[in-house]
C-alpha cells in the first residue's frame, strides 16, 4: 500500500489521514472533518479498498457526492488507486445527465464499488436494478451538504435497505450540531474524527475591498487585471450574474469561463477542463465549485458576492492554498456587506485586510477592522 501511494506523490499522510484510517480499517462508522483540501477523500478511499473483495458479486460500497463534477474527481481518484494497487475490483460511476438504459446495462457486470450522486442512485434502487442489502460500505461526501433538505430525504431512502450494521463515513469541510445529530440518527455510533486545526490554513491571505453602488463589476476587471491573471475562481450567488460577467471580462481580455448547474453536463465539463489546462485562467461560479472539486494552482479565490455563512467563506477560500500551499481569498464588499467582516473574523479566527488597487497592483494595509 505504501509503495502504490508513493507512485501517486503521497509521501506523507496529512494530519487528518493519521487520525482517521485507523479507525476506518477497523470498520468504525465515522464523521471525519477536517479543512478543505486536507485529503479526507483518500482518507476514505484507502480503508474501503482495502476491504473490497474481488471475487464477491455483491455492491460492496456505495459513495455518494452533491456534485456531478465531484462524483467524476472521486471516481478518478479511486481508479488511480486501483491501477496503483494492481486491484481486480470493479468501479461504476452513476450520474444523473446519463442514459439510465446504460447504466442498467453496466450495473450486469456486478460493480464492487459505485460513486455518484443520490437522484440517480436512489432512482435505479427504486427501480431494482441497483442491489443495496449487501453494501459494507456507505460514504457521502460533502454530508454537510447532503444531510439537510431535500438531500437528506434521499440518504435515509438510500440508506433504508443497507446492512444496520455497515461502516457509514461522512466527510465534511464544516459540520453543524444539526448535521451530526442526522447522521447519529442514521447511525447511533458514528463517531467524530476531527483536525485539531479545523480552520482555514493559516497560509491563505483575507483581503477585502470596498466599492460604492453598483461599481462591483468594473473593480472585479480591475483586481483581474492586477492578478495578471493569476488562476482564479470568482465566486456569485447568481448564475445570470456571473454569465453577464463572463462576457465582460472576455471583452477585456481577461478568459473567463463558466460553472453552474444551468450549464448542460458536457458545457461544464468542458469548461472545467479549460480551466484546468489554463487556457482560460478566470473561472466564474456559484457554490457549485467550493464543494469538493480539486483543482491544483489556484492561488486566488474572488468572492464578487459574499456569503452571509461564515461555513461557506470557508469552504470558497478552501479552493486556494490547497495540500499547505499559500493562496489569496478576496472579498468585495458594498456598504451593505461591511458588516460580514466582523462575522468571518470572529466565526474562522481570520483577519481581513483592506485593499485597494494602486498603479494596477494590490496595495494592502495592515490594518483590519
Amino acid at each position: 500500500m505504501v509503495l502504490a501511494l508513493e507512485k501517486l506523490g503521497f509521501i506523507k499522510p496529512t494530519e487528518i489521514q493519521t487520525r482517521a484510517v485507523p479507525h476506518l480499517l477497523n470498520k468504525e462508522s465515522a464523521f471525519i472533518s477536517a479543512s478543505t483540501g486536507t485529503g479526507k477523500t483518500l482518507a476514505y478511499l484507502i480503508p474501503i479498498l482495502s476491504k473490497l473483495d474481488p471475487d464477491s458479486k455483491q455492491l460492496q460500497a456505495l459513495i455518494l457526492a452533491p456534485s456531478h463534477e465531484l462524483a467524476v474527481q472521486i471516481h478518478q481518484q479511486f481508479q488511480a488507486l486501483q491501477q496503483a494497487l494492481e486491484s481486480s475490483t470493479k468501479s461504476m460511476l452513476i450520474l444523473g445527465e446519463s442514459s439510465v438504459s446504460r447504466q442498467k446495462e453496466k450495473l450486469k457486470k456486478k460493480p464492487h464499488v459505485i460513486i455518484g450522486t443520490s437522484g440517480r442512485v436512489l432512482e435505479l434502487i427504486e427501480m431494482k436494478k441497483l442491489k443495496v442489502h449487501a453494501t459494507q460500505h456507505f460514504v457521502i461526501d460533502e454530508a454537510d451538504k447532503q444531510l439537510a433538505g431535500d438531500a437528506l430525504l434521499k440518504i435515509q431512502a438510500i440508506i433504508k435497505p443497507m446492512p444496520k450494521d455497515n461502516q457509514l463515513l461522512c466527510a465534511s469541510a464544516t459540520h453543524t450540531k444539526e448535521v451530526l445529530d442526522e447522521a447519529i440518527l442514521l447511525r447511533p455510533e458514528i463517531r467524530l474524527l476531527e483536525s485539531e486545526n479545523n480552520r482555514i490554513h493559516p497560509n491563505i491571505a483575507h483581503l477585502y475591498f470596498t466599492v460604492a453602488g453598483n461599481d462591483k463589476a468594473d473593480l472585479l476587471r480591475k483586481v483581474l487585471h492586477a492578478l495578471s491573471p493569476k488562476k482564479s475562481i470568482v465566486f456569485f450567488h447568481r448564475s445570470q450574474n456571473a454569465e453577464r460577467l463572463r462576457k465582460r471580462l472576455n471583452e477585456k481580455e481577461l478568459p473567463a469561463v463558466s460553472l453552474f448547474r444551468d450549464l448542460d453536463k458536457l458545457s461544464r465539463k468542458r469548461n472545467l477542463q479549460a480551466f484546468r489546462e489554463g487556457t482560460h485562467p478566470i473561472l466564474l461560479s456559484t457554490d457549485l465549485a467550493s464543494r469538493g472539486i480539486d483543482i491544483k494552482e489556484i492561488e486566488f479565490v474572488v468572492n464578487f458576492d459574499s456569503p452571509s455563512d461564515s461555513h461557506n467563506y470557508l469552504h470558497r477560500a478552501g479552493r486556494a492554498g490547497r495540500m499547505g500551499k499559500s493562496g489569496t481569498c478576496i472579498s468585495l464588499f458594498n456598504n451593505e456587506e461591511m458588516r460580514l467582516i466582523k462575522r468571518y473574523q470572529k466565526d474562522l479566527k481570520i483577519k481581513m485586510l483592506p485593499s485597494e488597487i494602486y498603479k494596477g497592483q494590490i496595495r494592502t494595509s495592515e490594518s483590519s477592522q
